[in-house]
């Protein structure tokens, strides 16, 4: 119905045909990887048996990467004329996804909240208002994209290549770009101490738009999320009664008669290897003698914490006229979308790695290889939509409480994810029967689907046997 196969090429070809097995693969088995389930000699899948494919070998599928890399530009030009007008707001997501073997192309180590990390390979997917992808880039340069000048330039070839007069880049800064961006922990909590934001108007109105005058000419948009702020508190009550489990044993050794634990630097030497990996301990007030110890809970502290769980600050430079704060929060909230779709897919996948020196163009080859994956799930995730959870509501203030033991269930009926829809859906097989009775010829007979299995079916206009 999306019409893959011409989209890739006008003209049929066996690097089509194999291009879009791969495309298919990706969307079906998302965590393997093609190189390895398409090169066996006959293909133990129903995929190559309903694509005719026939044998598949190694050497065809490095052809069929170097083919659909050479097609990139008419397949994103494609695309673009598809799903963007030059008049409209598209969207650039910058993400940074890890490498799982050694890297092909420069990469950054620091994550973006700051912390350790292994390499990591910044993608850039370009995607039309609504979340459609159109266009992926794979480029060097430091993961703080605000920082960074590649992704300007980045975003200005592909705004000067497709004609387009408007792009905004979500997950980052890069001027004079319009952009979509959160604050982060640190910075919500100066916007909470000198009283801009307040976390009980985000509880009552669930989406609260401020300003503030250290963020100039910008719009903040305030959300409460009471589900995430109980699961916070949960989090940290856990994390705090994990730390006095690890120090009462310590007190006992200071109080106990037989032996016991001394001086100041032995003590504090203890209780630091005990609280240092948790990070809790601006939550404890410590007391440490050459005789004695003792701890006890900062409730001030905790409180302040405990005030900012749940409140997420989202910035924006884009005007309200182009874009309303609910499409503000809807269009950053696909970031995690995004990114996980381009992690589940393998876009770091080992066979992208350098192989005799071309380790880079089958970076580029095997983004664009899921960039399409993701768009044949995006219109597969609109059609399915009744069927599937909708995760990160920016307007749960619409939706009614759900009883405990009745979450994921909509007029009765289980709702699924995306994922767990189609492996439902791989239940069905097609079994070869030869029957050893009489002269009845063998013959094919599929699964009968379930009510549900139908339904999806029937979602996405297709029809068994």
């Amino acid at each position: 119905q999306l019409g893959l196969d011409t989209l890739t090429d006008p003209r049929p070809s066996r690097s089509r045909d194999l291009a879009c097995a791969l495309i298919v693969e990706r969307v079906l088995q998302p965590l393997s990887e093609p190189a390895t389930v398409l090169e066996a000699e006959d293909l133990r899948s129903s995929l190559g048996v309903a694509l005719g494919l026939g044998s598949v070998s190694r050497a065809d599928l490095d052809r069929t990467m170097d083919w659909l890399l050479e097609r990139q530009s008419a397949i994103e030009d494609s695309l673009v004329k598809r799903q963007l007008a030059p008049d409209c707001l598209a969207l650039a997501y910058v993400i940074a996804v890890p490498s799982e073997s050694r890297p092909c192309l420069p990469t950054s180590r620091r994550s973006r909240d700051s912390k350790r990390a292994g390499p990591q390979t910044q993608y850039g997917l370009l995607c039309s208002a609504d979340g459609c992808p159109v266009a992926v880039r794979v480029f060097d340069g430091d993961i703080d994209s605000a920082d960074s000048s590649t992704v300007g330039r980045q975003l200005d070839l592909l705004r000067r290549g497709f004609g387009l007069e408007r792009v905004a880049l979500v997950g980052g800064c890069a001027m004079p770009y319009d952009w979509i961006t959160s604050l982060r922990r640190s910075a919500i909590r100066q916007l909470v101490s000198t009283g801009v934001a307040e976390p009980a108007l985000a509880d009552q109105r669930d989406l609260v738009e401020i300003t503030s005058p250290d963020y100039p000419g910008q719009r903040l948009l305030v959300r409460g999320n009471s589900d995430l702020a109980r699961k916070c508190a949960r989090r940290r009550e856990d994390s705090l009664r994990a730390v006095e489990s690890v120090l009462e044993p310590i007190a006992e050794a200071v109080r106990r008669e037989h032996d016991p634990l001394r001086g100041a630097g032995q003590i504090g030497l203890r209780v630091g290897m005990a609280v240092r990996p948790s990070r809790m301990a601006k939550y404890f007030e410590l007391r440490i003698g050459e005789s004695d110890f003792s701890y006890a809970r900062k409730p001030a502290t905790i409180a302040a914490e405990a005030a900012l769980d749940g409140l997420s600050v989202i910035r924006t430079s884009l005007a309200a006229e182009d874009l309303p704060a609910l499409e503000v929060v809807r269009v950053h909230q696909k970031l995690g979308q995004v990114e996980q779709a381009l992690r589940s897919y393998g876009v770091s996948d080992r066979t992208a790695n350098p192989i005799y020196g071309r380790g880079a163009e089958r970076m580029e080859a095997q983004a664009l290889l899921c960039m399409l994956a993701y768009y044949v799930e995006w219109h597969m995730r609109a059609k399915l939509a009744p069927l599937l959870t909708v995760e990160h509501d920016p307007a749960p203030f619409e939706m009614q409480y759900s009883p405990p033991g009745t979450q994921g269930r909509a007029n009765g009926r289980r709702i699924h994810s995306f994922r767990s829809l189609l492996e439902n859906l791989s239940t069905i097989t097609c079994n070869w029967i030869e029957p050893q009775v009489g002269r009845v010829p063998p013959f094919e007979m599929l699964t009968c689907p379930t009510e549900l299995q139908q339904r999806a079916f029937e979602l996405l206009g297709v029809k068994l046997g």
